[in-house]
């Protein structure tokens, strides 16, 4: 007999009536089944449906379990679900958070819901608890952060692990949202490789580039506390070391290469299992407004070169140097896994060769072996084809003997005056390598000696090379340090391919200009260099050199600042807002402004500051982008030095400043042990 028991009803299918009637046992079956179906029509509807009744009758849903993590506004439990009987991870605000914290808290929450992706956390509910707070919950996982996967034994495939990061901050660009908070700390690793993004506290929509989709794009984002900054909570925030230098400078806009900055700053920390700086905030801050991450990775020999390359790119300072989108980033990374070079990466004829080898290595063995047996063939071939001909030959040359003779004495004669041009050739190369090297490092030394001895070595070169265009250019930039632009003209007038940009037109601004047939003046100096900057001319290293010659045949420099400025500006075309107020009487000099960087010229045989051509007693620097004290040798009189709001990191030493009396700094610029070490040759005056 088979029965099924549905609501209040019973049915019944006989299986053998004739047998049942016939057998006592089975009268007591049919008897209980009866009885059974009284007791089901007494049932009422909870007890048909205990699990209904049970949901029906919940009037709380979550019970708060433990604190799981906190930070900022927010704190993180983990919690069971009543209704769906599981634990859930619970986000709440802190108890004393104010309202103003209700809605961007709630708009995480909306943000993140909208961002279905298997590598971005999951929302589940959002709601309002019984202290009339917003919470919402979201996926509890049970893995490891990024930051804490390398302590633990693993099969882990950092590659992998990026690329899925990678795959999931793509999505959110889709969307129109930036995440802005990028760090191993919000990146959970599962026991089975899962990678989720967490943490979304930060985003925001991107300012430009990206368009939120219509349903987010209508949100109304814009109250009171994320007007100032742009982000979720209405503060600066971001991790230190992990930032990009636009979040620190909060003038700027925040855009996707926001976000891949500190995806670059992520494939760092996973190829190498450390952060890219160490310090403190403020150490953290000027090494990434610096760019030092970009030396770092030069340095560093245990990420392979292409990543190198591809880290190097997400890390740039200026955004626009950096990928282009995340996706891109992406291809690279595919490109180096498939073994090919990533775009981020220069690579020769060499390296793509050898990467072929890899990927095709069967391929490439076996046409090896190949050109390797058709060349032994052919050598053998060749050895029968050489002794069948031998006695043939040997004959012949009996014959032609003294044919030969005559031959090869014009052979000899030839070879000779071959060896005799290339001899010629090496030593005009020679010459012209000898004229470089005097216009660099005995230049510096002996400026009027060295431009007299290389104007004559040009010369004597032409006399036998006539045509040499680089010689004739290099005559040109010669005599301009001179400002002789009337003969610097006439050296580039029979050019058979154009002159480098700006130089033929700033010789034909001043050809024939009776004021440099003499004796300029230091207006006149500062004139040229101004013209000089306006054409286009970008030959740092030359206006450098009209400088040091200038100043080394000048015999009245009262004034001569204007021509330093001239030529600091001419170094730093972006510098604004500009300062430059020099007092001859105390010999002090303010210097001041945005985008002011470059103050020293840096080569292999001669470091030397642009501010070293006149006498400086005391300079203040302070408040600008300064950031290396190589930029200031050979001020040898200095006795005051304000160095205060730069980023200059590395404390003076004796022997650089050897009359320095004085050091201004800020609070924080060096650690207490330089402060201690500096104190005992000179006075540290730590600027309020």
């Amino acid at each position: 007999m088979k029965f099924n028991t549905c609501g209040n009803s019973t049915s019944f299918k006989m299986a053998d009536s004739s047998n049942a009637a016939s057998s006592p046992g089975r009268h007591q079956a049919f008897k209980v089944l009866y009885d059974l179906t009284d007791d089901l029509s007494a049932l009422g509807p909870d007890e048909l449906n205990p699990s209904f009744a049970s949901i029906e009758r919940e009037d709380k849903r979550y019970d708060l379990i433990e604190e799981i993590a906190a930070g900022g506004m927010k704190k993180i439990f983990r919690a069971y679900d009543r209704l769906t009987r599981r634990e859930v991870a619970m986000a709440v605000l802190v108890d004393d958070a104010p309202k103003e914290y209700f809605d961007p808290f709630i708009h995480e929450a909306w943000i993140t819901a909208q961002l279905d992706h298997p590598n971005i956390i999951r929302i589940h509910d959002l709601g309002v608890n019984e202290d009339r707070r917003p919470f919402f919950t979201m996926d509890l996982k049970s893995g490891q952060s990024l930051a804490q996967i390398f302590s633990a034994p693993s099969n882990f495939q950092p590659l992998e692990t990026f690329s899925k990061i990678c795959e999931a901050i793509a999505f959110a660009h889709s969307k129109g949202i930036l995440h802005l908070d990028l760090k191993p700390d919000n990146i959970q690793i599962g026991q089975y490789g899962g990678v989720v993004v967490c943490d979304w506290g930060l985003a925001k929509f991107s300012e430009k580039d990206l368009t939120p989709e219509p349903e987010i794009g209508s949100w109304d984002l814009n109250n009171e506390s994320t007007k100032q900054t742009g982000t979720i909570h209405g503060q600066i925030k971001g991790t230190p070391g992990y930032m990009a230098p636009e979040q620190i400078r909060q003038d700027e806009p925040k855009t996707i290469q926001t976000d891949i900055y500190g995806l670059g700053c992520i494939l760092y920390f996973l190829l190498t299992q450390k952060p890219p700086f160490g310090g403190s905030y403020d150490q953290i801050m000027k090494h990434t407004l610096a760019g030092d991450l970009q030396e770092k990775l030069r340095h560093n020999r245990h990420i392979p070169k292409p990543l190198k390359a591809i880290i190097s790119r997400c890390t740039m300072q200026s955004p626009n140097a950096r990928y282009a989108s995340v996706v891109d980033l992406l291809k690279d990374i595919r490109r180096y896994q498939n073994g090919y070079s990533p775009a981020a990466e220069e690579t020769g004829f060499f390296k793509e060769a050898g990467l072929f080898f890899l990927r095709n290595r069967k391929l490439c063995l076996v046409i090896t072996a190949s050109f390797i047996t058709l060349a032994l063939c052919t050598s053998i071939f060749i050895f029968h084809l050489i002794e069948s001909r031998k006695m043939e030959l040997q004959s012949r040359l009996r014959a032609e003997k003294s044919e030969f003779r005559a031959k090869k004495a014009l052979q000899l004669y030839e070879a000779e005056k071959q060896a005799l041009s290339e001899l010629n050739e090496d030593y005009f190369s020679s010459l012209r390598n000898m004229n470089q090297l005097r216009s660099f490092s005995y230049f510096y030394q002996k400026p009027q000696r060295a431009l007299e001895e290389q104007i004559k070595s040009q010369n004597e070169f032409l006399q036998k090379n006539p045509n040499d265009n680089q010689v004739r250019i290099n005559q040109a930039y010669t005599l301009i340090i001179k400002l002789d632009f009337t003969e610097a003209a006439k050296c580039l007038a029979n050019l058979r391919t154009p002159a480098p940009q700006g130089l033929a037109e700033l010789c034909a601004i001043y050809a024939n200009d009776p004021r440099f047939l003499k004796n300029p003046s230091e207006d006149d100096l500062v004139e040229v260099i101004k013209s000089a900057r306006k054409v286009g001319f970008s030959n740092y290293r030359l206006v450098n050199k009209i400088l040091i010659y200038d100043a080394a045949i000048r015999k009245n420099k009262k004034g001569y600042e204007r021509v330093v400025r001239e030529v600091v500006h001419f170094y730093n075309p972006e510098w604004s807002d500009i300062e430059f107020f020099y007092t001859p009487k105390t010999q002090h000099l303010k210097l001041g402004g945005k985008n002011l960087t470059t103050l020293g010229v840096f080569l292999r045989f001669e470091d030397r500051s642009l501010l070293s051509y006149i006498k400086l007693r005391s300079l203040d620097i302070s408040n600008t982008d300064a950031y290396n004290l190589a930029h200031f040798q050979h001020l040898l009189l200095l006795e005051t030095f304000n160095i205060s709001g730069t980023l200059i990191s590395t404390p003076p030493t004796e022997e650089m400043f050897p009359r320095l009396k004085t050091l201004i700094i800020s609070p924080g610029q060096f650690t207490p042990e330089q402060i201690s070490a500096l104190s005992e040759w000179l006075n540290v005056v730590i600027q309020k």
